[in-house]
């Protein structure tokens, strides 16, 4: 499936991903606001580090849908080009197979929990797992994998649940240019923080995902 143009402008400077490197897809309600802002973060970062990852972004609506206009001006201030993307469902065997999805807000984690039950260990919204990683990074010889099993027996499921939304990513669309400015700042801090605290952990190789 095509990378979607807010990933393939920020890695235009990297050699091509290897396709057993590590995954990370972005998940929010349309795949039009949040989740592409957040994969062309990351496929930014990642190729500034020099970490070989692939990043992607889906929604739970039916897809087909561009960024609006207001979206696309806002990222635009970051040097992100979202003009050419369009939205997309979540696609099944792509979640399976990632290495982490990060999700917007807990409904959408629960919303892939629900579809994909073994997804557990992997699961995170953006903000849970900068804050996970702030309170138990991972060691220098941790992989990937391991860090997040160990994660998965000191998380507990009822952190997907009630009605905090301390751990959410505020939903932009309709909004002004002022809210969808401090929406990317929160992406940008929150993946600033999990490239930083787990940046050794990303960069030893993956073990391959179960297909779920």
């Amino acid at each position: 499936m095509d990378r979607s143009p807010a990933a393939r402008a920020q890695q235009t400077a990297a050699t091509d991903v290897p396709p057993d490197a590590h995954s990370m897809v972005f998940v929010c309600t349309a795949n039009q606001c949040r989740s592409p802002i957040a994969e062309g973060l990351a496929a930014r970062e990642a190729t500034r580090r020099g970490l070989a990852i692939r990043t992607s972004s889906m929604g739970l609506l039916p897809g087909g849908t561009a960024v609006p206009a207001l979206g696309q001006a806002m990222a635009s201030e970051l040097g992100l080009d979202l003009a050419g993307h369009l939205s997309r469902r979540l696609d099944l065997d792509e979640l399976r197979h990632a290495s982490l999805v990060l999700t917007m807000t807990r409904m959408h984690a629960r919303e892939v929990l629900a579809t994909v039950p073994g997804l557990w260990p992997r699961v995170f919204t953006v903000k849970q797992l900068a804050s996970y990683a702030l309170e138990h990074p991972p060691t220098a010889q941790s992989s990937l994998s391991v860090w997040l099993g160990e994660a998965s027996h000191n998380r507990s499921r009822t952190e997907l649940v009630g009605s905090d939304t301390s751990m959410d990513v505020l939903d932009p669309m309709g909004r002004s240019a002022e809210t969808w400015r401090k929406v990317i700042a929160e992406l940008v801090y929150n993946l600033n923080v999990i490239f930083d605290v787990c940046g050794s952990a990303l960069a030893a190789p993956p073990s391959n995902p179960k297909h779920l």
